[in-house]
């Protein structure tokens, strides 16, 4: 409420409490005087009045009467009215203070939350810088060493380790195949070196005593001659027993498929209870380590591109840049008839493509620095806002931000050369979806 004006013996009170004091007294003297009492200091004392019986029962002239009665009625409603027009005034006058101090403190604390909630957009102060001219073409990204791991057995699948994503390590096992055809073949095979043992110690033992019997003169040459091919049969049926077994071994091992090196899963083409042959591929794996870019150039522009000092690979889902040099820059001495291109590969080391974004098979954006840097007016690329054929950064104002139109010259990784529309010093919203929010508020870096 507001305070009044307050003077030496003036009541301490709130203006507003003696306001609302004083006009219901003022009320209560008005009707108690239409009802029969005066309107003196505090209405301490009755005076007759129209509705005073007493008065109506000694004033001969005054005595009820129905005529008195309707008039005494008449008199009595404005007085009431205006009287009750009085109090409402005066208590919606009250309420008024009181509920436009409620607004407006109602519109403060929003104003606040407003403040509070509003977007915070980093901003960059626009500066010169070296600039390479760069120009840059499309490509994907691929690993240095990947592999399709086929079946080498026949038989069904009863085992998956492993699911696309997964990591594994050299010689881990990845699934199994119904193994027990195998091993019937390996038992057989052990059962054939068995015999082929036996019949070849018969047949040295037959050499043995035909060599005897020939020294001794008992049996011919010719003889001696067969038991010797004898032997050499039986020692040839166990090598080749021993070779089956041998195969038999590795058809077994065959049945359980392992990881070659370490890597990551990216496909799982088969089911359990799929029918695995030789040749069918079962796993993709791809080692994360060690990716490159690629991409293909007209082969009109693949010479100054070879010669490039440096590369950039900009992932397109993320924007992400790995940054590798010209050593790592290769051009395959290969074109094709049909397109005109020629393939170049951007070898990327560990640490330039580092990240769970960094895989096989993403679009990615590659340039070339194709001349040395000059000083240029250059912006964060994620600055600039397109709209249509129009290229518009927003400028950090006194009022906020403001759209402006810029021209754009080339891109050099991350930076993009400015030709127009700003000015060096200038500080501008490196999020320009945010800046374009309403009440959004920079906040510097």
């Amino acid at each position: 409420m507001r305070a009044g004006p307050s003077s030496p013996g003036a009541d301490s009170r709130p203006w507003d409490a003696v306001l609302l004091r004083r006009g219901i007294l003022t009320f209560r003297c008005r009707l108690k005087y239409y009802g029969g009492y005066t309107e003196s200091a505090g209405c301490r004392h009755r005076s007759p009045g129209w509705n005073s019986q007493e008065t109506q029962m000694n004033d001969p002239i005054r005595k009820p009467s129905a005529a008195n009665a309707i008039a005494a009625a008449t008199c009595r409603r404005p007085a009431v009215a205006a009287a009750l027009a009085l109090l409402l005034g005066v208590a919606f006058w009250m309420v008024g203070s009181g509920g436009l101090a409620g607004v407006r403190s109602a519109e403060a604390r929003a104003a606040a939350e407003s403040l509070a909630q509003a977007p915070r957009v980093p901003v960059a102060t626009v500066g010169r810088d070296r600039f390479a001219q760069a120009e840059s073409w499309d490509g994907t990204l691929q690993a240095v060493r990947e592999a399709t791991i086929g079946a080498q057995a026949q038989g069904r699948i009863v085992k998956l380790h492993v699911q696309a994503g997964d990591k594994v390590k050299a010689g881990q096992t990845l699934a199994e195949i119904d193994a027990r055809e195998a091993a019937l073949a390996l038992s057989r095979d052990q059962a054939q070196l068995g015999e082929s043992q036996a019949t070849l110690a018969e047949a040295r033992a037959a050499h043995a005593r035909s060599r005897e019997l020939f020294e001794k003169g008992f049996i011919s040459k010719a003889a001696l001659d067969q038991a010797a091919a004898a032997l050499k049969v039986a020692e040839a049926r166990q090598r080749q027993a021993q070779a089956g077994i041998g195969l038999s071994s590795v058809a077994t091992d065959h049945t359980v498929v392992r990881a070659p090196w370490d890597g990551v899963v990216t496909a799982v083409p088969v089911q359990v209870g799929d029918l695995a042959t030789p040749g069918r591929p079962l796993f993709e794996l791809h080692a994360p380590d060690k990716l490159r870019a690629v991409a293909f150039l007209p082969n009109s522009r693949v010479a100054d591109v070879a010669a490039a000092s440096r590369a950039w690979v900009r992932l397109d889902a993320t924007g992400q840049v790995g940054q590798v040099e010209s050593a790592q820059i290769v051009a395959i001495p290969s074109a094709d008839p049909g397109s005109g291109t020629t393939e170049i590969r951007i070898e990327l080391p560990g640490g330039a493509a580092s990240g769970a974004d960094w895989v096989p098979g993403r679009h990615v954006r590659v340039a070339f620095e194709l001349k040395s840097a000059q000083q240029a007016l250059v912006v964060p690329a994620t600055s600039l806002l397109f709209r249509g054929e129009l290229v518009g950064v927003y400028v950090v104002t006194d009022s906020g931000f403001v759209l402006r139109a810029v021209r754009v010259g080339q891109r050099s990784g991350e930076s993009v050369e400015i030709l127009s529309g700003l000015r060096e010093g200038e500080r501008i919203a490196l999020d320009p979806v945010r800046a374009g929010l309403k009440g959004a508020m920079s906040e510097a870096r």
